[in-house]
């Protein structure tokens, strides 16, 4: 078995014991996988985990805020888990209410677009100017050293969140919004 069906395995088999009412094993079980999903920054085989995963992602979260982190777990796996909630929450206005709210604020002006913008990570933001400066996914994905499939992701999320259907009207509208300076 490759690491990447490993990763998914150890996933579903979480989720099957969070259903299965063995909370305490499901949680034992993911944290590895969540741990390597932090460092690779991959979060779509999180979230293909379904609602059961991301219940123990929320557990998780919860006891790592009141508890200190085991000693093998990377310390950027609070955020990260933040992150999935947020994503999980996004995911679910969008589905209840059509189009989610206005998620982000624009910026005062073209010196501040590297300011965080409610609503759009930093890896976003980042992508956004990538896409800005004419780069493929390819090219993406090289730079920020992540998979071609997780760039595709945070585009469809930057499309969702904007409002838009493609890269060209993905720059239009952030530029309208201020998050990119003018041209």
């Amino acid at each position: 078995m490759g690491p990447r069906a490993e990763l998914n395995a150890r996933i579903l088999l979480a989720a099957a014991l969070e259903r299965a009412g063995n909370c305490e094993e499901a949680e034992t079980t993911l944290l590895p996988a969540l741990d390597t999903c932090s460092r690779l920054g991959l979060v779509r085989p999180v979230l293909d985990g379904g609602a059961g995963c991301l219940e123990l992602v929320r557990a998780i979260s919860a006891r790592l805020r009141r508890e200190p982190a085991p000693e093998q777990v990377s310390h950027e796996l609070p955020r990260f888990l933040s992150i999935l909630t947020r994503l999980d929450s996004q995911a679910k206005t969008s589905r209840d209410s059509g189009w989610s709210a206005e998620l982000v604020r624009p910026v005062a002006g073209p010196d501040t677009t590297s300011a965080s913008e409610p609503g759009l990570s930093q890896r976003e933001q980042t992508i956004l100017r990538l896409v800005d400066k004419d780069r493929s996914n390819r090219e993406i994905a090289q730079e920020l050293h992540l998979g071609i499939n997780t760039v595709k992701w945070y585009l469809k999320s930057l499309f969702n969140t904007l409002g838009v259907s493609d890269r060209r009207a993905c720059v239009v509208e952030a530029r309208r919004r201020h998050l990119l300076p003018p041209k």
